[in-house]
């Protein structure tokens, strides 16, 4: 365990063992004297850490960001006590480097929430995301939309490809449907070739918009098919999306959007794929 003894006057370092130079990559003769906050990545971290030592007396597996001298960040818990060193209050607290679970949490944390196939957030996870952003348009009275859209003829690309090209297809349309959405929308894999979108703070005008925008991003991908099942198949593959758009209205519930969504995406299926429609 690397453990630190900290002078609670200034914050100097005062004594520290090997484990605790080694982590923070500075050399055990020049440890002493050197100030805690120059080692925090947040600052306003180790004023909570240090509040909760002189108000509790001890601190109990707190988690914060630190660094190294190099300026490398990893992830710590904190654990330690008010002690009396020399005649001075001192903070005696051992740090555990906890960086391999946290993105160990992180990995688990994707798998649950997200499309393997895509990186798209998966089913659930995109309905929880819609269902908070409704109750905080409720509260605000901010407007929002959803989006709703799938591979036009996708059967045929799996019947000529196979679905191992398929599945790239779905990668690529994902990847393009991403890059033409802004920082605070989400992009969800519903299940097979059908895609949602979700755009807080969206009216309907500006949903279309948007719409429109993915929709041409996902038509100008192209992805290499590799071997084909039929032999005059070309080599490169390109498909269109059709999509169907729906603002948020009143107080209706998510499943009433969804909805919606869902007759407007059915609705350009029926005008000849390959655009937007609106409900």
């Amino acid at each position: 365990v690397a453990l630190v003894v900290t002078r609670l006057r200034d914050q100097h370092v005062v004594l520290a063992n090997e484990r605790c130079a080694a982590l923070f990559e500075v050399p055990l003769e020049e440890v002493v004297g050197q100030l805690t906050r120059d080692f925090y990545v947040v600052p306003e971290e180790r004023d909570q850490v240090i509040g909760a030592l002189i108000e509790q007396g001890h601190l109990d597996s707190a988690l914060v960001r630190l660094k190294k001298r190099s300026g490398k960040e990893f992830w710590a818990e904190l654990s330690g006590r008010i002690v009396e060193l020399d005649g001075q209050r001192c903070s005696l607290v051992g740090i555990f480097d906890v960086t391999a679970q946290k993105d160990l949490e992180e990995q688990l944390r994707a798998l649950a929430t997200s499309d393997s196939l895509t990186g798209a957030a998966n089913r659930r996870h995109f309905v929880e995301q819609a269902q908070r952003e409704r109750e905080r348009a409720l509260r605000s009275g901010s407007p929002f939309s959803l989006c709703l859209f799938d591979a036009d003829h996708f059967k045929g690309i799996n019947d000529q490809y196979g679905h191992v090209a398929g599945d790239h297809v779905l990668s690529a349309m994902a990847a393009a449907a991403r890059g033409a959405l802004r920082v605070s929308d989400v992009l969800g894999r519903l299940g097979g070739e059908e895609f949602a979108m979700l755009l807080p703070d969206t009216e309907l005008a500006g949903a279309l918009v948007v719409a429109e925008r993915v929709r041409a991003a996902v038509a100008a991908a192209e992805v290499q098919s590799g071997e084909v099942r039929a032999p005059d198949a070309p080599r490169s593959i390109r498909v269109t999306i059709s999509i169907g758009v729906a603002e948020r209205r009143g107080d209706e519930p998510l499943e009433a959007l969804l909805k919606r969504a869902d007759q407007a995406l059915y609705a350009a299926k029926d005008l000849g794929r390959n655009r937007v429609h609106s409900s």
